[in-house]
């Protein structure tokens, strides 16, 4: 994630780079807290963008999703017993630790990993907030928009984390 957190909006509006940007998403979210708030960070300010793009849109939908459910494990707080040597400190550090220093932002006065989970959280539907007319409008944007307002309203997800057309639940198609 470090290494493409500046260009996820641009790779999320590409058909094959957006696919693997949410395979990519459901694997670091599903374990990581820091990549949940990495990811919400790098889409600072290209929410509205996102949402409205054929691609760019499942993508939004997918992070705001995965980055909600409950990790299945934590990995961020992986102690091997060895202090601040235990491998999965060290694996963050090496990983994040740029992006986690104070003020690392997208742009001016965007959203800082530095902030916690919940803070990213509630900017990125903020900035969905102002457009919510139209994006409930849009054939793209009305999906993020009734994902974010899920969220808002404490819906849980049913498989977040399950991979498109990987349908568990028999017959029946189920957004949440």
């Amino acid at each position: 994630l470090s290494s493409i957190f500046r260009e996820v909006a641009s790779l999320a509006c590409e058909e094959l780079p957006s696919q693997q940007v949410e395979t990519l998403v459901r694997i670091c979210c599903r374990y990581s807290l820091v990549a949940k708030r990495i990811v919400l960070a790098s889409l600072s300010s290209y929410w509205v963008f996102l949402s409205t793009h054929r691609f760019g849109s499942h993508v939004a939908q997918t992070i705001l999703r995965c980055v909600v459910a409950e990790c299945e494990v934590n990995l961020d707080d992986f102690d091997d017993g060895q202090g601040e040597q235990c491998e999965g400190k060290l694996v963050i550090e090496d990983s994040y630790g740029s992006l986690l220093q104070e003020g690392e932002g997208i742009g001016d006065g965007g959203a800082a990993v530095s902030d916690s989970l919940s803070t990213l959280l509630v900017q990125s539907i903020e900035e969905l907030k102002e457009f919510a007319t139209e994006l409930a409008e849009h054939v793209c944007g009305s999906h993020v928009l009734r994902t974010s307002l899920c969220i808002l309203a404490g819906v849980e997800f049913v498989e977040a984390f399950a991979h498109p057309g990987s349908n568990q639940q028999g017959e029946t198609m189920s957004e949440w």
